[in-house]
């Protein structure tokens, strides 16, 4: 058999030095050819030649999880970032990544580095929560639906309420750069979304800039009133 680690992931495992590494578990040879052939054949695997390329120099090593299935998520130290694969209605497959992932560096040169740009992808606009995570990963932790749920003493049974209540108290505070709109594109999972609604916007989400910045923060400083309206809506 095989005795080669298994870049796909897994449970952490002691190196020979007592160190943890994030490579997983042994690879059985029907796997490794698996590997290989992903590896070598197909955009995830290009992909992750180029992460593991950007990634030569630092202390972390890639992962992915998922390898030949419609959503690979690929891991670089304690961030992660997403491609999808969506069969589109005319029978051709569209490339989707979620607008959030490309905020980091080793992500996007990735995907340009194997000829992909916002020209020729599909892109996820984030929840709520991703948005306000991109700017202020703390103060976007009240904005969880599961912290929102506790705080508000329900049952998470009651997280869809809770949401449309959010977003329902969110749309009226975003810039007119924004929109918060119902949305499953390409993400399988229908939710209130920050919708950029010129290629401006969709920078700054990007990049970390105005407008988006400001309305970020706009609903983070309204957190209090936020919470104060959702326990007005939403039934202990």
């Amino acid at each position: 058999m095989n005795t080669e680690l298994n870049p796909k992931g897994g449970n952490k495992r002691d190196a020979a030095d007592g160190s943890k590494t994030p490579i997983g578990d042994i690879m059985t040879d029907r796997q490794r050819r698996d590997w290989e052939d992903w590896h070598a054949n197909t955009s995830g695997g290009k992909l992750f030649q180029q992460i593991e390329q950007i990634a030569k120099d630092s202390e972390f090593k890639p992962r992915v999880e998922g390898i030949n299935t419609s959503q690979e998520v690929f891991h670089l130290g304690s961030e992660m970032a997403v491609w999808i694969a969506h069969f589109e209605a005319d029978g051709s497959i569209g490339n989707y990544v979620r607008l959030v992932d490309l905020q980091k560096d080793w992500w996007r040169k990735a995907l340009e580095n194997i000829g992909y740009t916002l020209d020729n992808l599909h892109l996820i606009p984030p929840t709520i929560f991703e948005a306000l995570n991109g700017v202020d990963a703390e103060g976007a932790e009240k904005f969880r639906v599961k912290k929102l749920c506790q705080t508000l003493g329900v049952q998470e049974d009651k997280s869809r309420q809770v949401l449309q209540a959010l977003a329902d108290e969110v749309a009226p505070r975003v810039t007119p750069d924004f929109s918060v709109e119902n949305c499953d594109r390409g993400s399988f999972v229908t939710a209130q979304r920050l919708i950029p609604k010129n290629a401006a916007a969709q920078r700054s989400c990007i990049e970390r800039t105005d407008p988006y910045v400001t309305c970020m923060k706009r609903i983070l400083d309204d957190y209090p009133k936020i919470e104060a309206k959702l326990r007005e809506k939403i039934a202990v």
